[in-house]
């Protein structure tokens, strides 16, 4: 018996067209999905492949599940017995190693609430499934709600001692162009890397050990703009500060008000997989008030209002 924790995250769908923006009818993409096959529905994703695979419309809680599905062909592990060597698993030439993404859907807000798994598709990646899956000429995106509590604070700083961020799924922000959206020196020294070895990128801004120097306030305020205005782009980003009246410096996590959650679901062997219709289940309990749930909706709205 084995505890696994799965994280997730929430956004907004929202999508562009001739210059405006609006919510995303993510009901009615469903609908189009539905009525294509899975060949069709298949889309490439860095080097693998992704696709919906299923989706579920659920009558308790009114709201959509969605499973999205990476399937991959290379790095293929291998099997092993007891008392056998290991031996790479031979594929078929239409068989492949998939892994799974679970996503609920509130089409009250147009909210998606997104597991995240590090070895299947990521939320930069399911962005671009979106957008290989609509017309043309709209844009669809997906705004990570964020708290702008630790932001504000951050913004009324007296002084600007270091930043770090970090960067995710780098080389799907640079084909899709999101890298053009950072305005401060973070898209500068991104850009200019051809080839990133690695799928994250981590940026540290620091004045050492020094206590009279500060990073440069107006670059500061772009770092800050970039950070909170692409939050898709960051996987994380601290900024240590010194508030008006204090001396000593203090970190912030700008995200870490932000709404993400963990659900802790028991493993008891490798025939009990966690199946989509048990995490659909401990989603929603996370998501709406109901059996006593945690009403994460309720905080998002807040979130969503205060915007």
């Amino acid at each position: 018996m084995v505890e696994k924790k799965i994280k997730f995250e929430y956004f907004q769908l929202t999508q562009s067209a001739e210059g405006r923006e609006a919510l995303f009818d993510l009901e009615a993409w469903i609908a189009g999905m539905d009525s294509r096959d899975l060949q069709s529905r298949t889309h490439p994703y860095k080097e693998d492949k992704v696709r919906l695979e299923e989706s579920y419309f659920n009558m308790s809680y009114n709201c959509w599940f969605l499973r999205f599905m990476r399937q991959r062909s290379f790095d293929v592990p291998s099997l092993s017995g007891s008392n056998t060597l290991s031996e790479f698993m031979v594929l078929d030439d239409d068989q492949y190693v998939s892994e799974d993404v679970a996503c609920l859907y509130d089409d009250q807000t147009h909210v998606l609430m997104v597991q995240k798994n590090q070895h299947s598709v990521t939320p930069v990646g399911l962005e671009q499934y979106f957008n290989n899956t609509t017309p043309n000429n709209v844009v669809v995106n997906l705004r990570k709600i964020v708290s702008t509590d630790s932001f504000s604070r951050a913004e009324r700083a007296d002084k600007y001692k270091m930043f770090q961020v970090r960067l995710a799924d780098i080389e799907v922000l640079r084909s899709r162009g999101l890298l053009e959206n950072l305005r401060s020196s973070i898209g500068d020294m991104v850009r200019s890397m051809q080839n990133v070895p690695s799928p994250y990128i981590e940026l540290t801004f620091s004045v050492g050990r020094s206590r009279n120097l500060e990073v440069d306030e107006n670059e500061s305020n772009r770092i800050l703009s970039d950070i909170r205005n692409n939050p898709l782009s960051n996987d994380g980003a601290k900024a240590t500060i010194i508030e008006e009246n204090e001396t000593k410096a203090t970190t912030i996590d700008l995200f870490l008000d932000s709404p993400n959650d963990v659900i802790v679901f028991t493993v008891t062997g490798r025939t009990d997989p966690i199946r989509f219709d048990a995490m659909m289940d401990e989603m929603a309990k996370v998501y709406f008030p109901v059996n006593e749930g945690l009403n994460r909706k309720g905080d998002i709205d807040r979130y969503l209002i205060g915007r």
